[in-house]
């Protein structure tokens, strides 16, 4: 599948102008990232050998921006195309690299603000 543009879902980028929110740890983050993985394992099934929750809400009692960051570790890159199809039914979009080779990123659509950011390692 081709990456989508991520202007696509710009509401839930941020640009160079935007603030960044940083907010007191929420003793919640670990049971979103829980919530999440549980449907990331339901929606891609046996096709990913780990998952992680990384970046600084996975960090007990640091301050952080309230995006829940997800790193997948597959066997193959780029993402098969049944990955990317389970992720979208969870309203993730693919966007590619991103100007990181090697990881590919997938960014939460519809959400009010960044509140999940997943990417993929092989």
């Amino acid at each position: 599948m081709t990456p989508q543009s991520p202007m696509a879902f710009n509401s839930t980028l941020q640009t160079m102008e935007d603030p960044i929110l940083v907010v007191d740890y929420d003793v919640d983050w670990p049971l979103q990232y829980e919530q999440e993985k549980s449907h990331i394992l339901d929606a891609l099934s046996n096709t990913i050998a780990d998952i992680q929750h990384i970046g600084s809400t996975s960090v007990p009692g640091l301050a952080a921006k309230p995006v829940i960051d997800i790193l997948l570790g597959v066997e193959h890159i780029p993402p098969q195309t049944t990955q990317i199809a389970g992720l979208e039914t969870l309203g993730y979009l693919y966007c590619g690299e991103l100007g990181i080779p090697g990881r590919h990123y997938f960014g939460l659509l519809n959400a009010p603000h960044p509140s999940n950011s997943l990417s993929e390692v092989e």
